[in-house]
């Protein structure tokens, strides 16, 4: 069975949407938006809610408090990644391999990604740190709002720092950049 290849987006420019291929660390640009593929052959909604009923029985437990926001925290991660299974971007023809070298404004293209970078540095950080914090006030008060809000807080801080491989498009930036001097 061949393996499909799947494309981590970027950011839009100059009217064009720029990947970064995972594997080969490259940058592909496209014109068109590519079609949304929901991928349903791996379970993953039975799988979720599955594993977000468990992690919800073992938060209303009797194990310890950093054992219960260790099992919230996996629960989430698992959840995460099987979401992030639910919808990629995956690899189409009309995807045109980018060089860099042929872009007539590169200071401006640096500059916008390397904003998107530290903007979903940022905002992961935030959502992390109040993630964290509402799923101590869920775990010592049991409020279904402060799980809820957990909930939330932690899928934004999974897909801004976690999903979106922002260590590797911080490696790309770096390399862009050297490219430019």
């Amino acid at each position: 069975m061949k393996e499909k290849e799947y494309l981590t987006y970027l950011l839009t420019f100059q009217g064009r949407n720029y990947y970064l291929d995972l594997k080969t660390n490259k940058i592909y640009a496209n014109v068109h938006s590519p079609q949304f593929h929901l991928d349903l052959t791996k379970y993953v909604p039975a799988a979720s809610i599955m594993l977000l009923h468990g992690f919800t029985s073992v938060s209303n437990s009797r194990l310890s408090f950093l054992w219960k926001i260790i099992l919230l925290v996996l629960g989430y991660v698992i959840v995460g990644y099987l979401v992030e299974l639910l919808a990629r971007t995956r690899k189409e023809p009309s995807f045109k391999e980018f060089h860099f070298e042929t872009l007539p404004i590169k200071d401006e293209f640096l500059y916008i990604f390397s904003r998107n970078i530290y903007g979903k540095f940022g905002i992961g950080l935030i959502f992390a740190v109040f993630a964290i914090y509402q799923s101590v006030e869920y775990l010592s008060k049991g409020s279904y709002l402060s799980y809820l809000l957990s909930d939330m807080g932690f899928f934004l801080a999974y897909f801004s720092l976690i999903r979106s491989h922002l260590f590797k498009q911080i490696k790309v930036l770096k390399r862009l950049k050297k490219k430019n001097t």
